[in-house]
């Protein structure tokens, strides 16, 4: 069961950056570039 739960929560760090950080920066990304920081 830890292991499970050690698993779950490594691949969560692993997996949701990879899924939202493209997500973040398209949502980001457009104002920062028209200067609104």
């Amino acid at each position: 069961m830890k292991e499970d739960v050690a698993t779950f929560i490594c691949g969560t760090f692993f997996i949701a950056p990879a899924i939202f950080l493209p997500l973040w920066r398209e949502y980001d990304g457009p104002p920062a570039r028209n200067g609104y920081s």
